[in-house]
């Protein structure tokens, strides 16, 4: 394939850093001259704001909407509809988050365009998809900025052909806790709880996994009004 995703992403970032006011957006430099795009830990972000840094997570090759809920009749609810005319290479070759980055303290799995780039994971062998263009983007889910050696470890790992990537650019997405479960936080709790029972499962720790299994499923029968999942 020769499209290039990082080259595509590049101008839904330029679009995020131009309207970073209006988007509730904030935008400073970052270790080793990077741009970071706050997009939720110092300031509040916005839906729109969400919606254009998924499209960013794909690469580009998806359009992100939404629409009211199609699921219940007379529901006030909305939800995330997802195009793309390449969906293999926009999430398994950029949305997935299969990239572990950590450091001291720091722990973050990271998604975009740039691991087309890096081609850390083993899934790349199998897309047979590269990119080499000269800007890349990393999708970070976390509650504090990534520390300097982050920051090293994407540059030595999206090294090309002897000269670093031009001026990498981290989007940082905000992590929250919430004590105290709403009908407005609910989505952002149940797919906290869903990532940490990733975690639990990849690490072998199958009964932490099915606890918070149980909390999401009821999360989902209260709030959602889903049916209750079997075990």
């Amino acid at each position: 394939m020769k499209i290039s995703i990082n080259q595509i992403s590049s101008k839904l970032v330029k679009n995020l850093l131009n309207n970073a006011d209006k988007l509730n957006l904030e935008v400073k430099e970052g270790a080793l001259n990077c741009t970071i795009i706050d997009a939720g830990i110092n300031t509040s972000g916005s839906i729109e704001a969400g919606l254009l840094i998924s499209e960013i997570c794909l690469g580009g090759l998806g359009k992100v909407t939404i629409t009211p809920s199609s699921f219940f009749d007379d529901s006030t609810m909305m939800q995330i509809s997802v195009h793309s005319s390449h969906p293999v290479i926009a999430c398994l070759g950029s949305q997935y988050a299969g990239w572990s980055l950590s450091s001291d303290g720091f722990f973050s799995l990271g998604s975009g365009p740039v691991r087309s780039i890096a081609q850390k994971e083993e899934i790349f062998n199998i897309l047979k998809y590269t990119d080499a263009y000269e800007k890349t983007v990393t999708i970070l889910e976390v509650d504090k900025e990534p520390p300097k050696e982050i920051r090293q470890a994407l540059d030595e790992d999206t090294y090309i052909e002897n000269k670093s990537l031009d001026k990498l650019t981290i989007v940082s997405n905000s992590k929250k806790k919430f004590t105290k479960v709403n009908s407005d936080n609910v989505t952002s709790i149940i797919s906290q709880l869903e990532k940490e029972m990733y975690n639990h499962a990849k690490n072998l720790e199958f009964e932490q996994a099915a606890q918070l299994r149980d909390q999401i499923n009821g999360l989902q029968e209260k709030y959602l009004m889903l049916p209750k999942a079997k075990s």
